[in-house]
């Protein structure tokens, strides 16, 4: 629930209209020009609209410090031009609801008729934009982002792409966090986190994030400098405060709002993110932007400003970014004293992520060497395969933990020093570049006895499952040419019925401050060390496993719930009993 704080110097009026999404953009319109004109003739400090649905589809309108009986006019007014909109038409309760994640709304949430207006009070979402002191930042900004919306809806109901506006504004957007000092791939994954989130948010419109991200790499792909040249067209606009045109005009008002809520430092709950993504998601809401398209956006978006390339980049000859990858990532030794280890760079954990959904972990049972059929290195060795075929049965929570416990778990703890601070590090099977760990193993339960089905991460420390976001399993294999049907429905793996499926990735973020361009291959290799202990492991217990390597690395990512930029899979290991 968000938090509220009690405001008085606001009055909110809700409008119910009934219709398409004509009648929406009208509605909207009269009510920018309400808040408009109160303001211009000194009846009300401020103002700002947005759109909303519960209870059916209504506009929201804000007044600041109205003077007594504006707010009442204003309300009459509108109840008065709902019932003359263009594009207005009788709406089914039951129709309406349908595409949301709470088909029985009518019954949970109310249905109110075209006209009606509603008076509630005004109860600002003070976390949601970083606390007591945010908050009138960014109410201000409601107001700034109110008024582009009502400038930009003329143009779309013209006959402008109402994506191709948002699209310009998003460029906007990102122009001004640019500016603010924050870097493209951390915007690029903010929005990628961002789209995700519409798969599974309680309550609201259901998402197909996987269509979103295909939609948007065809977009790409079919024009893939477009979005990043609007960007660099738009930068720099914030310099005076006002910016040119409505992309221009909004990036102005991003950078400097970026730049405040940054100078409250402690004072700014939560950091910045919250409130700077949900600022562009009420612009394209009071732009009447699905939230599919808003999913669509931000992934097109985020493939620019990562520098994803087209299909033609995988065989591309001569100088690549692969070349300029390895160059830059090799030790030179007339240069180690610019290019050695920061040691003083933190230590994030990129398993504690927030990913993870609140509540208890699942406590594995401890590593049990005499459940190894195969108890030596030399036979596990030796018995190594890639299985085919299907990966079945059911899994022994003792196996299980077994095979994690040994191959990924906590071997040993020392204390160390480094760069003059003591530290106790744990120590792994597997190697790990100055202990830093950027490796994830994620371990999707499908029939574990004992545990219940779901996806989870595996904590080392505690030697436990953590709950994560919920993993769409079936597109998760069907990411890869080995595990999706084939002419005649064959699979040359069918991991489907596999008890557990390992999937491994790297989070960059966390070894390239250390280790700079050096800590990608050091992620992977880790990556590689830690998968030829899972599969020797589980070849020890008497399992079957295959590392699949081969797959398509953003249908994977999503998923599994991952931005992948910020995290990356790198292998999927499912695993069956019997070899």
């Amino acid at each position: 629930m968000p938090s509220v704080t009690a405001t008085v110097a606001w009055q909110s009026l809700h409008v119910f209209a009934h219709g398409d999404r004509t009648a929406a953009d009208h509605l909207y319109l009269a009510a920018a020009a309400e808040g408009r004109q109160a303001v211009d003739d000194g009846l009300a400090t401020g103002w700002f609209a947005l759109r909303y649905w519960e209870g059916g589809p209504h506009v929201r309108l804000r007044l600041r410090d109205a003077e007594p009986g504006v707010a009442d006019a204003v309300a009459d007014r509108l109840a008065a031009a709902t019932g003359t909109l263009p594009g207005a038409a009788p709406l089914d309760a039951g129709a309406f609801y349908a595409h949301t994640a709470d088909p029985d709304g009518a019954a949970t949430l109310g249905w109110q008729t075209s006209g009606t207006v509603l008076r509630p009070a005004y109860e600002p979402e003070v976390e949601r934009y970083g606390g007591p002191r945010a908050l009138p930042l960014g109410e201000e900004l409601f107001q700034r982002s109110s008024e582009l919306a009502a400038a930009a809806l003329p143009g779309v109901l013209a006959g402008a792409p109402r994506t191709g506006v948002a699209l310009g504004l998003l460029a906007g957007h990102v122009a001004g966090l640019l500016d603010a000092g924050h870097d493209e791939l951390t915007v690029a994954a903010v929005l990628r986190r961002y789209a995700l989130s519409w798969a599974a948010l309680p309550g609201a419109p259901r998402v197909d994030v996987a269509a979103a991200r295909t939609r948007a790499e065809r977009e790409h792909d079919l024009r893939p400098e477009q979005f990043r040249t609007a960007v660099a067209r738009l930068r720099g606009q914030g310099g005076t405060g006002a910016g040119t045109g409505l992309p221009g005009r909004w990036a102005a008002a991003v950078g400097t709002y970026a730049r405040e809520l940054a100078s409250l430092g402690d004072d700014l709950h939560h950091g910045v993110w919250p409130a700077l993504t949900s600022q562009w998601h009420m612009l394209a809401n009071r732009l009447g932007v699905p939230v599919a398209d808003e999913s669509f956006l931000a992934w097109l978006a985020s493939l620019a400003l990562a520098g994803a390339g087209g299909p033609e980049a995988m065989h591309a000859t001569g100088r690549t970014a692969a070349t300029d990858f390895l160059q830059a990532s090799k030790f030179r030794r007339g240069s180690m004293d610019r290019q050695a280890p920061r040691k003083a760079a933190a230590r994030p954990d990129p398993a504690a992520g927030r990913d993870l959904l609140p509540g208890g972990q699942v406590r594995l049972p401890p590593a049990d060497p005499t459940r190894l059929t195969t108890p030596d290195l030399a036979g596990a060795l030796g018995l190594r395969r890639s299985a085919y075929g299907r990966f079945e049965g059911e899994l022994a929570a003792a196996d299980l933990g077994t095979l994690l416990g040994l191959a990924a778990g906590v071997t040993a703890t020392v204390d160390v020093e480094e760069d003059g601070r003591p530290m106790r590090l744990d120590l792994h099977a597997h190697p790990s570049a100055g202990a830093v760990r950027p490796v994830l193993l994620d371990v999707i339960v499908q029939r574990v006895a004992g545990i219940a089905p779901g996806s989870y991460r595996y904590l080392p420390g505690p030697h436990a499952l953590a709950p994560r976001t919920a993993v769409d399993t079936a597109a998760l294999l069907s990411a890869s040419p080995y595990t999706e049907p084939r002419e005649g429905g064959l699979r040359p793996v069918a991991a489907e019925e596999a008890p557990v499926l390992l999937l491994l990735g790297i989070a960059p973020g966390a070894i390239t401050p250390r280790y700079g361009q050096r800590g990608i291959r050091f992620a992977l290799l880790e990556a590689g060390h830690l998968a030829q202990n899972l599969l020797l492991g589980a070849t020890a217990l008497g399992l079957k496993t295959l590392p699949i390597g081969g797959f398509y690395d953003d249908e994977l990512a999503v998923a599994a719930g991952w931005d992948g930029l910020v995290a990356q899979p790198v292998y999927v290991v499912p695993v069956g009993v019997g070899r």
